[in-house]
């Protein structure tokens, strides 16, 4: 008897694998609502399948959809901790929800795992860069360049980091000025500077320290 209802979630493990090739195929292909429709299915039948969840948690993340991509990533990783891949994919979700420690950690762990991936030091790089981490941002520019010579996005990111922080040390040194001349005013009131003023200006690498001198 030929079957005419599509498979339940008793289906057949050849069911599960075709909808799985299927699902994975359509991420790929960038046919994203789709994928996540056979994924469905394939985890209806198999709520275990830790190929399964990780598709269908990168293609929630393309979609954008953020938190419900953290949990099929969530879950792949309670059933298999050591893939270097959805670790990466965690920290990207975590990155987009600006859970930028987290995110790091991930991309840290990913990178234990498997070293020379330059898509997750990119990703780990761009996250020190919102960090602050500026320096440690453009080691791992460096890196990634050092295993995919020339390339031209990875190019571009370095550039875009390079600029970045350049702005962020202008800001500084602006910021940095503005204290020096309150410092100054204070000097011109009183032959020694505030205790508020010494403590906000004693370590700052941009002042210099002459001016707490009495």
């Amino acid at each position: 008897m030929l079957m005419t209802e599509p498979p339940t979630s008793h289906g057949s493990s050849a069911d599960a694998a075709s909808l799985l090739n299927s699902g994975a195929n359509k991420r790929q292909l960038g046919q994203l609502e789709e994928a996540v429709k056979d994924l469905d299915a394939v985890l209806a039948m198999k709520p275990c399948d830790v190929s399964a969840l990780w598709h269908r948690g990168k293609a929630k993340l393309q979609l954008g959809r953020l938190e419900e991509a953290l949990e099929d990533l969530d879950a792949t990783l309670a059933l298999k901790p050591n893939n270097a891949v959805a670790l990466w994919s965690r920290g990207e979700a975590r990155r987009q929800l600006h859970r930028y420690t987290e995110a790091l950690h991930d991309f840290d762990a990913a990178l234990i795992l498997k070293p020379k991936s330059t898509a997750t030091l990119r990703s780990r790089a761009e996250t020190k860069l919102l960090l602050g981490m500026g320096g440690e941002a453009l080691q791992d520019f460096d890196a990634a360049l050092l295993l995919k010579p020339g390339d031209l996005d990875l190019l571009q990111c370095r550039a875009a980091a390079i600029d970045k922080l350049a702005q962020m040390y202008q800001d500084l040194d602006t910021t940095a000025l503005a204290l020096c001349g309150a410092v100054e005013r204070k000097f011109e009131e009183s032959s020694s500077p505030p205790a508020e003023v010494q403590r906000l200006v004693l370590g700052h690498p941009n002042i210099p320290q002459s001016y707490l001198k009495v």
